[in-house]
Formats: structure tokens, sequence, C-alpha cells
């Protein structure tokens, strides 16, 4: 886990300085090591994170075949080994231990289909001397970042954006379309990142940068193709044997390893898996945090005497107003996902302790974890109720300032705004704020996007049933987007490897081809999966619903982090106000802090653009 960064001058060579200028910003995600190597036109920098192979052998960017081949590379490929086996016996020898050699002798022997080999997170830059080009990737389900400026003449590329900033090529110009899908997802989809000329390589995408061109080419995808013919019992057979594999090749590592525990479930079966795989006692982490509403710590206590993991509870203080405008700076694109919080949290307490942490990412939306999935299938059901729903929201919509403080008038307004629609009508606009509080279109100057257009272009082209096409489109968009870039910067800054097991290319291929009726049964989220590793989880956290962190995100932003509210939204002249209507945000912010309405989810993304946008 390091940080990758470089520099490529069509007619010109670049400058160390320049490169030295990049890995300066980028230190936090590779204390260990620097390392930078000008080749002709090219000029590649390397932050590093020792994992694998701590001895100098293991120094990027490293080169190949006589320097005809270097790389700089961040991530890991837990196959390594098994690669490195393959090509030993095709006669390849290494004087490292470590997995960047195999990713050089793998592109030496299959070129760009080597990525097919590869099971990781990664995102490396590869050049070729001898053809003058780079070849680029980023792993399948986007849990390493590669982001990339051109302009004709100059590439630049690095793990993040502020690298890329430092360059006297690149300008912050704000990329208007990206801040209007942002203000929708509470992230900016690939490839753009809220910046003009600077994308991000979406992905399961690879990067050829050859002749003055740059090509991107998607080169994985899984099936979209349901398989109704497994029986109930090899489903779980074949489940079970991919995870325990996949948390097995997790668990390599030179360094000291952990596991993020909450009160969940996927945790609890990754950490469990981790204890009968291991011959040490397995180390545990769980934050608690004062004031905060949260029963994670009770139930990460419970599945931690279950294993019988060494664990600890790691309290810490917040403070909020400290931590937010470090989080916009931190996070670089605009991002309003408030649960960053907490990661990073974890992540800062985590560090003191170990290098690399395995979490549960990817169990809900593998297996239908979500609430919102839940809410489709009843939306679904409830569909002949649309008549009386639109009916009700518009005697119900003209009162919300003035009873929206009662929670009796705030569930039926939901529930007949969430049913006057069509179906993925309905969840394109609450999935992501919940209820249409006030228009999309209203907040900008300009036209802006549908709900449903920003939400169906991610749907499957084939026709799939309502959940399965949703988890497709959460899988290709908010998965990589949204949930990678939210663990990755939160455990990065501070110096810490993350792994997900549940993200293992093959486990999620698989779990694509269980029908819906498996996932979602007699009325549970996730069935497939608690009933394939039920041994692994404790009563108590198996009957729980599920939880996570609660945060008075309303409340902070009533008082707490009113001042930075105020001192961001209420002139009418900042930057803001060039894109959104300032009547409107004051409007917002008016109801909310009298409590006549919540506007949280709206506020919450507006203000991190604010100060994203300074």
């Amino acid at each position: 886990m390091c940080g990758i960064a470089g520099k490529i001058i069509i007619g010109d060579t670049p400058k160390k300085e320049d490169i030295s200028q990049m890995l300066e910003t980028i230190a936090h995600r590779g204390p260990d090591d620097i390392g930078i190597s000008i080749v002709g036109p090219a000029g590649l920098g390397h932050r590093r994170l020792a994992i694998i192979d701590l001895s100098p052998k293991g120094h990027q960017p490293m080169s190949y075949a006589n320097g005809r081949y270097n790389i700089t590379f961040n991530g890991e490929i837990y196959n390594y080994q098994s690669l490195r086996n393959l090509l030993s016996q095709k006669g390849y020898t290494f004087t490292s231990t470590s997995d960047t050699e195999v990713i050089l002798a793998m592109y030496q022997e299959f070129g760009m289909k080597c990525l097919h080999y590869f099971n990781g997170m990664f995102a490396f830059a590869l050049y070729d001397k001898k053809e003058n080009t780079l070849f680029a990737a980023r792993d399948r389900l986007g849990e390493k970042p590669f982001k990339y400026f051109f302009d004709g003449k100059t590439f630049i590329f690095a793990s993040e954006l502020k690298a890329i900033l430092t360059q006297t090529e690149v300008s912050c110009k704000h990329d208007i379309q990206a801040i209007k899908e942002y203000l929708y997802w509470g992230f900016v989809p690939s490839p753009k990142t809220g910046y003009k000329d600077i994308n991000k390589l979406p992905a399961a995408h690879y990067l050829l940068f050859k002749n003055g061109k740059v090509i991107t080419k998607r080169y994985w995808d899984f099936s979209n193709t349901i398989n109704t013919f497994r029986t109930e019992k090899e489903t779980k057979e074949t489940l079970r044997e991919l995870l325990y594999e996949s948390v097995r090749l997790r668990m390599i590592s030179d360094v000291p390893i952990g596991s993020f525990l909450s009160g969940g479930i996927d945790s609890c079966v990754v950490t469990g898996i981790m204890s009968e795989l291991s011959k040490k006692q397995v180390r545990t982490y769980t934050i608690g945090i004062e004031g905060w509403s949260s029963d994670e710590a009770s139930l990460a206590k419970i599945s931690a005497k279950y294993h019988n993991t060494k664990h600890k509870l790691l309290y810490v203080k917040p403070n909020i107003s400290k931590l937010i405008p470090l989080l916009a700076k931190a996070y670089e694109e605009p991002f309003g996902d408030s649960s960053a919080i907490p990661s990073y949290y974890v992540s800062q307490a985590t560090r003191k302790h170990v290098t690399v942490a395995l979490n549960g990412d990817g169990g809900d939306e593998n297996f239908c974890g979500y609430s919102n999935y839940t809410t489709l299938i009843t939306q679904d059901k409830l569909q002949y109720t649309k008549p009386i729903a639109t009916l009700a929201y518009a005697i119900l919509s003209p009162f919300k300032a003035s009873l929206w403080k009662y929670g009796a008038y705030q569930r039926a307004l939901r529930i007949s705004d969430l049913l006057k629609d069509d179906v993925l009508t309905g969840y394109a606009r609450h999935a992501r704020s919940y209820l249409n509080l006030i228009s999309f279109s209203d907040l900008f100057h300009e036209s802006a996007p549908t709900e449903i257009n920003l939400f169906t272009q991610y749907l499957p082209k084939e026709k799939k049933d309502l959940i399965s096409s949703v988890t497709w489109a959460d899988l290709h968009n908010v998965l990589p987007d949204g949930l990678m870039p939210k663990m990755d910067i939160a455990s990065m800054q501070h110096s810490l490897e993350t792994r997900a097991p549940l993200l293992d290319h093959q486990l999620v291929e698989f779990a694509a081809t269980i029908p819906t009726e498996l996932k979602y049964k007699n009325g549970q989220t996730k069935w497939i999966f608690k009933e394939t590793f039920k041994k692994l989880i404790p009563l108590e956290i198996l009957k729980s619903p599920k939880r996570g962190f609660v945060m008075p995100m309303g409340d902070w932003l009533r008082h707490e982090l009113r001042p930075l509210l105020e001192i961001s939204l209420q002139d009418p002249k900042h930057q803001i106000y060039s894109i959104l209507r300032y009547d409107t945000v004051q409007k917002m912010m008016k109801y909310h802090m009298e409590i006549q309405i919540d506007y949280t989810p709206y506020l919450w993304r507006i203000l991190m653009l604010s100060l994203w946008m300074n």
C-alpha cells in the first residue's frame, strides 16, 4: 500500500523536482521509503508503505528486463506467490520476494492480459522504455485510486489529486456537471473528479498512453446471469470455499495485521475465519467515540469474545469543527458521505497497533444487506396504492414547514412520496437523499439532470429482477466511486493498509449469480450469507438489526458546526453561489436551524462542497 505519481512530457524530460513535489503531498501514503526514476520522457515516483518484502529489494520505482520496464505500484497482488511459481516454471528468476517484481514479469510474459491473472487491489503505472508506452491499470472493484491529467503534451498521474495539482500545467477549474452529480450521489462518479481536465481511471479499467494519445478500456466485468440450477447446498459450499480462500490470501503480510470489528455480521464473519486460519490470537479493533449514540462497541465485544480475539476498544474524543475541514482537504474531490468520520477515526486509532487491517466491506452490496433494498421490495409490492399515495402527498406536502417536527407527519409524507412514483423513479429519488424535501433542480441556476436519469445509467442492460438490477448498479457505481475512496483516503491518511475479503473478484462474480430469493428470504436480508456462516456469528449479532455509527449530524449542524456552516454558506459572494441558488440554500438553513425541517443530507453535502471549493 503506497502512493504513486508520475509525469511524461512529449519531446522533453520531466524534472526530478516536479516528481519530488508531487510525492511530498502524498507522503502519508508511504512513510517508509521514497523513490524517483527518470527514464527518458517519463518520470516515475513512489512513496512506500512496506508490507511485503521489507528489504531494500522491494524499493520502487522498480526496473526489470535490463531497465526496459519500470513500474510504480500501489496495492497488493494477493495471489503473487502462485503467479511467481507459474513464472518460475517458465524459466523466470527473481531477485526479491515482492509482488511488484511479479507484476513486471507477468507483463513481460502476457502483456496487458496479465491483468486477468491478478487477484488483488492495485493501481500501477508501468513504463516500457523500448515502446515509449505507459500502461496503467486499476483493480476490478476500485479499491485503489488512479487519477490523471493530459493537455496534449504532458501526462500527469497520481494516487491523489493533490499531487497532480502541484504541477504548473494543471488548472483548478471546477467541473459544473460533476458538482451536480455529486450533490445527488454524495460523491463524484468516474471518470469525473470535480476538476476540468483531471480524470480518474474507472475501476476495472486499464489506460494506455502512447503516441500522444490516452486510451482507456474496461478489462473485467461479472456475469449478469442468475444461476437457477445450483442447489442451496452447493451455493453455501462454494460461498464458504471462496471466502475462506479470500481471507487466507489477505492474511499474507510481513508486518502486524489485525481486523476492524464492528457490531455487524460481515466483520464478525471475516474475523471468525481469521481466527480459524491463524496460529496466533487475532487482533481486533473497535472505536468508541464519546457522545455518539452507537451500539458498535458492545456488539463488537460480543464478537471478540466469541472468536477469542485480542480485542482493543479504542476511545477517541472527537473535535468535529476541526475535523471537517481536514476531511474536505483529505478527500480532495467533493465528498459528502458522513461515515468518513468514523472511518477516519478507526483508522487513526488502529494504526497505532498494526499496519494492515481486514474489514467487512462489500457484504451488503453482494448479498442484499441495505435497508434501501428491502424498501424497494416493499415499494414494488405496494404499487397498486399509487393513486392514493399521489393524493396523500398532494394534501400533506404544503404543510412541511409547520408539521415536519411531528414524527407521524414525517413518516406519512415519506411513504406517500415514495409510493406516488413508479418503483425505479421513487428509488432513484429516495435512495440517495431519502426524501425529496426540495426539488433537485431548484438548487441550481442552470438546468440540472433528473434523479432518475442520474440513477438509471448504471442499471444493467439485460433485464433482471429489481434487487439484482439495483445491486448491480451499486457495485458499478456506489461501491467503487463512493465506498472505496472513503476507506482508501481514511486509512491511507494514517498509513494504514485495509483489505476487504468480501470484495475478492471471484466471490463478487459468484455472488452475482445467486438468486435474489436466496439473498432476501423470509423477510431477512443477506439470508444466504447468514445461513452459510451462522456458526461464526453470535446469536446476539445474528438477531440484531443492522446498525453502524449513529451520528448526530443534524444537531452538529445546529450547534458545533453552525459557525462553520454560516461562514461557509451565508456570504452571497461565495463562489458556490455561481452554481447554487443563494435563496434556496438560505431557506434550507433557516428551516433546519429552527427544527422545522431536517435538511441534514442536503446541508452536509453543500457544506462539504463549499469547503472543497475553498
